[in-house]
């Protein structure tokens, strides 16, 4: 059956703990995997895997050499990320995104209460 998890990076995905301890791995397997459950088979609906990097253009670069499916290129949001949305094997929606500045009017619209920030409705 080949690989029963879609490699991230080099075979999987490495989670550090902030302290540059492995905390877990991260694998998406094929939904028709026999180890996964019959009822979790089904395409996923309103599923979205979310990442933060460094370079999401580099990822990009990955994702073309490797002929992934690219929903929407890199662009910069207005709320300051520069997001890359893919598809995993099973249809959900991932997000990479790499911290870019904010737009200058969406900043305006920040307000600070107290230790949170937030967005001021009009």
């Amino acid at each position: 059956m080949g690989n029963s998890y879609w490699p991230l990076t080099s075979g999987a995905l490495d989670l550090e703990n902030g302290h540059g301890t492995p905390a877990g791995d991260l694998g998406i397997w094929r939904r028709d995997h026999e180890l996964i459950p019959e009822r979790f088979r089904q395409a996923p609906a309103g599923t979205v895997l979310s990442f933060v990097v460094d370079d999401v253009d580099a990822v990009y670069a990955e994702a073309q050499r490797r002929q992934l499916s690219v929903v929407a290129e890199p662009r910069n949001l207005f709320y300051g990320q520069r997001q890359l949305l893919l598809t995993d094997p099973n249809g959900a929606l991932v997000d990479v995104s790499t911290p870019v500045g904010m737009s200058g009017e969406f900043a305006a619209t920040l307000v600070q209460d107290g230790q949170t920030i937030r967005q001021q409705h009009s």
